[in-house]
């Protein structure tokens, strides 16, 4: 008895984490700091239904906004803040594969077209 109780626990425990890794799908969207040295960006994404909260991303650093695929029917949007003080703000819409860059010039974006490729980025 006590043999078929540890494969039913494994099968059980199998089970569970496949459904927590490749049946829960998420979509993805990248937002980089791609300022000079020092110029941290602030970045607040949010939903109706959801906060993200607030994270500061250093040069040359990423946020990975994950949205689970129950929630993807949400309008997300995100706030970015860099500059003195913070003082210059944009705010866009967020889509699945999007890839912000926050450069010197202004907010760029591009579209992942395949796993190897980026779109080319388009100043917004």
């Amino acid at each position: 008895m006590n043999r078929l109780s540890f494969l039913l626990f494994v099968f059980a425990f199998g089970l569970t984490m496949l459904s927590n890794t490749t049946l829960s799908y998420t979509r993805s969207t990248w937002i980089r700091n791609l300022l000079h040295d020092k110029n941290d960006l602030i970045v607040h994404c949010k939903s109706t239904r959801q906060d993200m909260g607030y994270h500061r991303v250093h040069p040359t650093g990423s946020y990975n906004l994950l949205i689970d695929v129950d929630d993807y029917d949400e309008f997300f949007w995100c706030h970015l803040w860099q500059g003195p003080n913070f003082k210059h703000h944009q705010v866009f819409k967020v889509a699945d594969g999007n890839v912000w860059e926050a450069r010197e010039d202004g907010i760029y974006l591009s579209e992942i077209l395949d796993v190897q490729h980026l779109g080319q980025s388009v100043f917004v």
